[in-house]
């Protein structure tokens, strides 16, 4: 297929311009081609724009990212301001005639479905693996390409000034590779989506930055290049979907939304307050593995701070995906498998993963691999409660019909308290008292390791 070729201009010539002459530069050189490669490239999107009554016009407008975006719906309103009438994309509803913000009347609103959720819907042919390389994964050079054709304007590579205004600007599909932000400042929420940001240094406090399928890190890289924050606060980022491997020196991360599978982190005298870290949707067998080593990430950076609670939720959910991984042997151990030509060794590899599974799945039911050691607690009423039963109805027993009895003694045999007023004296309770004793034990023992680990190293 032929490659679609950006539109001819400099990094410097790009950023030069003023919030608004850039952002309509791209609507007339930029877009059009972006939307023209969606339209022949991508299944029924000309359907989903009639079905959803959406105009070239409001791409333009709006940004191609924002139609594509798999979100439940975005909605367009066009408000009146004394005599001036505006157009806006909202999260919040509000029905028409209501008046809003800045007194701000509601005069319609259009709802629609972008287009990867509305196909998905309508069964059309488009699956996960389709929108997941519609993001960057093809280079030559400093060239960055979308689903391996659509190139990105190079806006990268260059230091923009101190104190230069980046708020108002859509920076979705651009390539911002090797640029440096230098305590540039912002009053909008930015929003970086479908775009390359390759060994991105920002000096300085830089708040709102939404981020989603947007690639911060070089996979497979020969020196190290990855998203560098220095001395400064970074509020109220939001990332999606995005690949991310990033370094901060005397920085905080505040009230970060992480939503995703890649993601690393190296703080050097930094910290991290009320952010909160998630998986994203699994939508292959293989990721399972990758969810894993996103949660080890996370909790080996709360661990190195010191927060040992947020550590071990993390540490749960590593061994969990851990556990899940392992259930699928072809994918955890691929490379293995992929060395190994011989039937008998394979063969090892996946009775290997296998039982580290049974395993994994024994630590969880039994207490939550040592987070959630109150499971455990469950498990010994369990077995009072049902060994009660079977010395109350067991003929043989010194308990039979009596199920006070048979829970005192059931409750005195799991503690190892063994008063001796009763005992039983049938081959079979001899040797289920015995058993129900030993779990006792082993059981307390579990708990007593269970809130010993909540002090863990998890590092």
């Amino acid at each position: 297929m032929k490659k679609i070729l950006s539109p001819n201009i400099t990094a410097q010539d790009l950023w030069n311009k003023t919030p608004e002459e850039f952002n309509l530069w791209r609507r007339e050189h930029d877009y059009p081609r972006i939307i023209n490669y969606l339209k022949n490239n991508f299944t029924n999107f000309t359907t989903w724009m009639k079905e959803e009554v959406v105009t070239d016009e409001d791409i333009l407008e709006f940004g191609p990212a924002i139609f594509l975006k798999p979100v439940e719906k975005i909605i367009i309103y066009e408000l009146k301001n004394n005599e001036e009438v505006t157009r806006e994309i909202r999260k919040d509803q509000h029905n028409v005639g209501e008046t809003i913000f800045h007194e701000k009347l509601v005069l319609s609103r259009k709802d629609i479905t972008p287009y990867f959720k509305w196909a998905k819907k309508n069964n059309e042919c488009i699956d996960a693996r389709v929108e997941i390389n519609f993001s960057i994964n093809s280079r030559e050079g400093r060239k960055a390409y979308i689903d391996r054709n659509l190139e990105l304007i190079d806006a990268g590579n260059i230091r923009l000034p101190h104190g230069f205004m980046l708020g108002g600007r859509d920076l979705e599909f651009l390539n911002m590779d090797d640029l440096i932000i230098d305590n540039c400042w912002s009053n909008t929420e930015l929003r970086l989506w479908y775009s390359s940001a390759i060994n991105l240094s920002i000096y300085g406090d830089l708040a709102f930055l939404n981020i989603f399928q947007t690639q911060f890190t070089e996979v497979g890289a020969n020196r190290t290049r990855l998203l560098k924050l220095n001395n400064g606060t970074y509020q109220d980022w939001t990332i999606i979907d995005s690949h991310i491997n990033l370094f901060a020196t005397n920085s905080t991360l505040y009230r970060w939304k992480v939503t995703a599978n890649s993601f690393q982190m190296n703080l050097e005298h930094s910290d991290i307050k009320d952010c909160d870290f998630k998986e994203s949707e699994i939508k292959f067998q293989q990721e399972y593995k990758a969810v894993s080593n996103f949660h080890r990430n996370i909790k080996r950076a709360y661990s190195n701070l010191g927060e040992t609670s947020k550590a071990g939720k993390h540490f749960y959910k590593e061994k969990y995906f851990e556990q899940q991984s392992l259930k699928r042997p072809k994918f955890h151990f691929r490379e293995e498998l992929k060395k190994e030509k011989k039937f008998i060794p394979k063969s090892q590899i996946f009775i290997k993963s296998y039982l580290k599974y049974v395993s994994l799945l024994f630590q969880n039911l039994l207490w939550g691999f040592g987070e959630k050691p109150s499971k455990v607690f469950l498990w010994a009423l369990f077995i009072v409660f049902f060994s009660a039963f079977v010395y109350s109805f067991h003929s043989e027993s010194k308990t039979v019909n009596s199920f006070i009895d048979s829970i005192y003694y059931s409750i005195v045999t799991f503690t190892t308290l063994g008063y001796g007023e009763i005992t039983q004296e049938d081959n079979f309770l001899k040797l289920y008292s015995s058993v129900e004793a030993f779990l006792g034990l082993s059981i307390m023992a579990l708990v007593v390791a269970g809130f010993a680990s909540k002090s863990k190293d998890y590092s």
